[in-house]
């Protein structure tokens, strides 16, 4: 049976429905909630300035394409996971392959992941990665080819943990704490 919420009761709203209301403010407060993340087409120099100027925070750096459904799975729980970490100096950034298939256009694909990322009301800033080829990206930071990966970089920009394939709350949770040396 669904309850049915016959609006604020005349003794005011309850200490759960204020600590919940409180909560999500917090989380979107720490996520970012409510500015548009920076979505930019970025060579390889450009993915170490943006990690560079995040020194001293713990980053997951996720890997990921709107065209891939695993990872597309992945990113509310990337986000959740970075939203509890904020505080403590946690962030994620993401590093988006959507240049990289067919027929995309440079004109294009930063606005469809604006427009994805709004559309699934996610926050975080994205690297849209623009390079003739993946060689010097995978090169870098080991990454086998294959997305999703998420990599957990610690304070000093140092990988101490990675994710390939699909990974989940716990996960990058494990992870954050990783890369925040927690």
């Amino acid at each position: 049976m669904r309850k049915v919420d016959a609006g604020p009761s005349p003794a005011g709203p309850s200490p759960t429905d204020t600590l919940r209301h409180l909560a999500v403010a917090l989380l979107l407060c720490a996520c970012g909630g409510g500015r548009e993340p920076s979505v930019e087409l970025v060579g390889l120099e450009g993915v170490e300035a943006a990690l560079a100027a995040r020194k001293g925070k713990g980053i997951l750096l996720n890997v990921w394409a709107i065209w891939c459904p695993p990872c597309v799975a992945e990113l509310p729980d990337l986000v959740e996971v970075a939203g509890e970490f904020a505080g403590r100096g946690g962030t994620l950034l993401g590093v988006s392959y959507d240049l990289m298939i067919e027929g995309a256009r440079r004109e294009e694909v930063p606005g469809q992941v604006r427009a994805f990322l709004a559309r699934k009301r996610l926050a975080f800033d994205v690297l849209v990665y623009d390079a003739l080829d993946l060689d010097a990206i995978n090169a870098r930071f080991s990454l086998p080819g294959e997305i999703p990966v998420t990599l957990a970089l610690d304070r000093e920009g140092r990988i101490v943990d990675r994710q390939e394939g699909p990974g989940d709350r716990a996960r990058f949770t494990e992870m954050m704490r990783r890369a925040l040396g927690e």
